[in-house]
């Protein structure tokens, strides 16, 4: 074995257990363990991860609402506006002037994606709920829908209900 390819292996075997932490916006962090994560990304390009417990130190919401079969079905969770303030974004009396040209992209897992104008979500703008679900029913999501889904009661159709949330991406046309 060449000298050169020893110390190759030797670099790669001690740095296995490192992982590489970045605030570039669309790198997304690698999660410290099998947990679920959500990653926010504000309007400042500044990334953001929270887990599980993460979220449920947020003020907690539940609602009851019809799934995509027309089931009555009660959710619990938290705003997605809480999540969003916790990522430094702006909402409520600092969203205002160009900010008001600001959108959410909501991305699931397997890259199906939605988008909402930031008032559509913030509190101080809308009586509309858009919750990030945890539970259904009292229980935790299934695989199919889980550990993260959107539920936006006030619309008619379910598209923007995304299953397997994964990443919020706060993004701005104007110049």
């Amino acid at each position: 074995m060449r000298l050169g390819t020893f110390a190759m292996i030797i670099v790669v075997v001690l740095a296995g257990g490192y992982q590489v932490r970045s605030n570039e916006p669309g790198q997304p962090k690698p999660a410290p363990s099998n947990q679920p994560t959500l990653e926010v990304v504000n309007e400042s390009g500044k990334s953001f991860t929270f887990t599980a417990a993460d979220l449920a130190k947020l003020p907690q919401k539940g609602l009851e609402a019809r799934d995509h079969n027309g089931d009555p079905a009660k959710y619990a969770g938290v705003l997605l506006a809480s999540v969003l303030k916790q990522a430094d974004v702006a909402l409520g009396a600092p969203l205002k002037g160009k900010l008001l040209a600001s959108y959410l992209v909501v991305e699931a897992s397997d890259k199906y994606r939605v988008v909402f104008s930031l008032p559509e979500i913030d509190p101080d703008w809308t009586d509309n709920i858009v919750l990030l679900a945890m539970s259904r029913n009292g229980q935790g999501l299934d695989e199919k829908h889980g550990p993260l889904q959107l539920v936006v009661p006030g619309d008619k159709r379910h598209s923007r209900w995304v299953k397997q949330v994964a990443r919020l991406t706060v993004q701005s046309d104007s110049k």
